[in-house]
Formats: structure tokens, sequence, C-alpha cells
């Protein structure tokens, strides 16, 4: 049987600022009916400096230091109120945690987005540690497969932690200094034209999405020779991505012993 899917209704911001202002209207016209049928008490009128002579009146003028003293406290009273109020608010670092992994399962049931990339080598710690972090971080799956002269990293996962993923290994790792780029202003930067400033070292080779993930989590994986790296790609039915990276290999090296690198 056929089911129907219906497609989320996004607002643009001028809807959204249009309902809020709605709402927010809705809640006062509450208040005022409550407070005219006699249910709740009428709020104290806010005084502030620059409005102190129109809502006191004649009672500003007859001792003005008094006034402005009273005026002031007040001012304090609702500014630590409203940074307490703030504060309650305010998420553990546990409920932090659980707030993103709820967000980041949301995005994956949407699409398993996947991206491969090879890399010339991945011979430092630095790199190899953060892509293990951030994959951890992010709740991806997909390996990091290092060969002596071919690596290959998959990522698997919703489309933002992919992209997450991505600006990372395009943006932020600088591949031919063995460090990250202190940058930050990245967001603002382009994913294509970053990964492809060293493309003898790193290139984004595949994107796309799939049925299911390849894998269950993410793995490393040391393979000393081409048969092993293949083996473990086959285990997973995933084989193209390791040609898909000897392909890209074989290309960079054609390119470089004719000069075109």
């Amino acid at each position: 049987p056929y089911t129907t899917l219906f497609r989320s209704l996004y607002l643009t911001k001028k809807e959204r600022k249009k309902l809020r202002r709605q709402r927010r209207l809705q809640r006062e016209l509450e208040k005022q009916e409550a407070v005219r049928q006699g249910l709740a008490q009428p709020a104290a009128p806010k005084v502030k400096i620059s409005n102190l002579a129109r809502v006191l009146g004649t009672e500003a003028t007859m001792d003005p230091t008094k006034i402005e003293k009273e005026v002031r406290k007040q001012m304090q009273a609702r500014q630590e109120a409203h940074e307490q109020r703030n504060q309650d608010r305010k998420l553990s670092s546990d409920q932090r945690k659980e707030k993103l992994l709820q967000k980041l399962e949301k995005d994956a049931t949407k699409e398993t987005r996947v991206v491969v990339f090879f890399a010339r080598n991945l011979d430092s710690r630095l790199h190899r540690s953060k892509v293990n972090l951030t994959a951890s971080q992010l709740h991806l799956k997909g390996c990091m497969a290092v060969h002596p002269d071919c690596c290959v990293i998959v990522a698997e996962g919703g489309p933002k932690a992919v992209k997450k993923m991505r600006k990372l290994l395009c943006q932020r790792i600088k591949w031919t200094g063995g460090d990250l780029l202190d940058s930050d202003n990245e967001d603002d930067q382009d994913d294509e034209g970053v990964a492809d400033a060293g493309p003898k070292e790193f290139k984004l080779i595949w994107e796309g999405n799939v049925a299911q993930p390849a894998f269950d989590r993410f793995r490393f994986e040391d393979a000393q020779t081409q048969a092993s790296a293949r083996l473990f790609f086959t285990r997973r039915n995933v084989e193209h991505y390791w040609d898909m990276a000897l392909a890209a290999r074989d290309e960079i090296l054609k390119a470089e012993s004719t000069g075109g690198l």
C-alpha cells in the first residue's frame, strides 16, 4: 500500500516574527482581561529614569533624589530577576549533551549522508585524533582506513553531522602543515575551494545518500597491503570506496609525473 508523506512547512523569518507578535499580543490581552475581571492584580508600573516624570508625575518633583534612588533600586531588582530567570533556564552539562544527542539522532533519521575522502597519508597523530574525536562527538559511522600510500576516510550519518565533518576535513585541517587552521569565519568559506587547495594530499572523491549505513560505528583500520584494505571494505559491500580512492591516487600521481600539479 502507498503511504502519504507530508513535508514540513518552513516559515520565513518575516512570518515567524509575525506569529511571535501575535502570540505576545494574545498573552497581553489575556492578562488585561484577567485584571479587568479581578482575577489578577495589575502589574506595577515599570519605572525607569527615562519615564520617571511621566509615570510618577508631581510625586517625582517632591524629593527627586529619593525617587531616583528608589527607581534605580527597582531597575537593579528587575535586572537581577532577569538574569536569575536566564540562569534557571540554562541547561546543565548533561542536559546539553542529551539535547545534542537527540538533535543528531533526529537528523540521522532523515537520510543517511555519506562522504568519502582520499588522503595521501594520515601519519599525523593530530589529524587522526581530531577526525576520530569529531566522529565520536557527532555520532558518525564510517572508517579511517590507513595504507602506506593511500588512505580513505568515510563518514556516514545525518546531513548536519556529515556537513560538520566535511567542514573539519576541508577547511580546518591544514593537510600540508600538520596542524589546524585557526579561522574564526570558517562558516563563510567555500568547502570546495578549500578542499581543492591541496589536491596532492587530500581530496573529496564522492558524496551522496545511501539507503543503509555500511558501518555500525566509526572504525580505524591499519592496512599494510592493498588486498587487506580492499577486503576491509568488501566485507561491508563498499569496496568501490577503495577503488575510487585508488583511482584518485593514480590520477594525482599521473598529473604529478606530467607536471600537471
